[in-house]
């Protein structure tokens, strides 16, 4: 088995037995497929007070999270689909401080670190299937992580059955 990792601007012509096609926002360009879009999703990350559990609420419009990762703590979010700037915006900040400042009180005086953007791949769902030698995996939004370990066991399963 050979992997091989390089930029490609196209699936067609490559010299392989399989490709995988798992190239986040880049995916659905290379697949022709025109449903991949971008979502934003900010966050902020503090300094971690000590805490010893993530917190997440989902009563108010949208998802409001705090994530202890050792000397920080994710703070969250949005979902902004077809944003495709990383610029955060301060106004977007201000509001995920006092949501998560509300939801974790011992957060009041941590310090902030930085704002975040990150851009997520999403699609109305999750493409994965084997078509010809290319198996497909991508547009799973900001489950990506979530995802991922039973994604990947899907992937090699496609990959071997040939």
């Amino acid at each position: 088995m050979r992997i091989e990792y390089r930029p490609l601007t196209s699936l067609s012509g490559l010299d392989a037995d399989v490709v995988v096609n798992a190239a986040g926002l880049g995916a659905g360009r290379l697949a022709g497929d025109g449903s991949m879009v971008p979502v934003g999703g900010q966050v902020v990350h503090l300094t971690d007070p000590g805490l010893p559990e993530f917190v997440v609420d989902q009563t108010g419009p949208g998802v409001t999270y705090v994530i202890p990762h050792g000397s920080h703590v994710v703070c969250g979010g949005t979902e902004e689909p077809g944003r495709a700037d990383t610029d955060p915006n301060p106004a977007v900040t201000a509001d995920i401080l006092h949501r998560c400042r509300a939801l974790e009180p011992r957060l009041a005086d941590a310090e902030v670190l930085r704002s975040v953007v990150g851009l997520r791949p999403s699609r109305r769902a999750v493409r994965l299937e084997r078509v010809g030698d290319v198996v497909h995996c991508y547009g799973h939004g900001g489950a990506g992580i979530t995802l991922a370990w039973g994604c990947a066991a899907d992937v090699a399963e496609l990959v071997t059955a040939g």
